[in-house]
């Protein structure tokens, strides 16, 4: 089996188990920290859908 590398980012939205809508939050894991730092910086605070967007990084889960 042949794996394609990715070089962009990936993005899960986390669901309500029960009812299958999104439970507000999710995760994006950046190809490398400079890109990461300027997602956070450029859409943190930006509206969407009239409330702002918290962005922050993973913190607490150490990386293998």
């Amino acid at each position: 089996m042949c794996r394609r590398k990715r070089s962009g980012p990936s993005a899960a939205i986390i669901k309500d188990k029960f009812s299958g809508e999104s439970r507000g939050f999710g995760f994006v894991e950046m190809p490398n920290k400079d890109e990461a730092d300027k997602a956070i910086s450029s859409l943190n605070g930006k509206d969407l859908k009239g409330r702002p967007l918290t962005v922050n990084p993973l913190r607490g889960i150490p990386r293998m």
